[in-house]
């Protein structure tokens, strides 16, 4: 990802409709998760049991109440502590997130349970099942937000071309030597070999290649 991508994807994620996505998608996806499949024991083991309109209500209301801690957490919290994110800044945000939702999950599962299962390791293995439940959505709602960007990077250069084909750029291998210069108004196109780029261009009009490891 280069630079300009990655500062497109930065700044998609702080968008406003982007966070309250994350948001919501999240705690849906818990709400449906809980109904599905009935973990960490919301049913009390019990075999003969039944989804019923209780049930339900009861795991929307956990999902809501998720998705509210999160745009506390967005809009307030992270607002103030991270106004930009970096790789590093994303993955600690993102851990936190983790722990938050995970916590928070414990501590609704509890009040729900008259605090039957309060305890650190009951705690610890909330924040871990919870946390790989969540993967899903916040996967999918990264991998929604780096297409967004990349398209809007792509409408934006097809509304504003280089203005100059003279530019120049130059393709250096993995290890910095052997490096190519060539016109882009030359440059044909780049192609895929293994470890290797192949580089087609024209040199004095005739098409050319060059191999760099990269």
């Amino acid at each position: 990802m280069s630079d300009q991508d990655k500062d497109s994807f930065y700044e998609a994620l702080d968008e406003t409709p982007n966070k309250w996505w994350f948001c919501a998608m999240t705690g849906l996806f818990i709400s449906l998760f809980m109904i599905a499949f009935q973990p960490f024991g919301v049913t009390n083991h019990d075999p003969d049991f039944q989804i019923n309109t209780f049930f339900v209500l009861l795991m929307l209301a956990i999902g809501v109440t998720v998705m509210v801690v999160l745009a506390l957490n967005e809009f307030l919290l992270r607002a103030r502590i991270i106004p930009s994110f970096t790789p590093s800044k994303l993955a600690a945000w993102l851990a936190w997130v983790y722990v938050l939702v995970g916590s928070v999950t414990f501590l609704l599962y509890n009040a729900v349970g008259n605090w039957h299962d309060f305890s650190f390791l009951s705690w610890l293995g909330f924040v871990r099942d919870v946390g790989m439940i969540i993967t899903f959505p916040i996967v999918g709602y990264l991998f929604y937000v780096r297409h967004q960007a990349l398209r809007s990077e792509y409408v934006r250069l097809q509304s504003n071309p280089p203005e100059s084909s003279d530019r120049m750029m130059t393709f250096t291998s993995k290890n910095g030597k052997d490096p190519l210069i060539v016109s882009v108004r030359d440059l044909l196109y780049l192609e895929s070999e293994d470890n290797y780029v192949s580089i087609s261009y024209l040199e004095n009009e005739q098409p050319g290649s060059h191999l760099i490891r990269s």
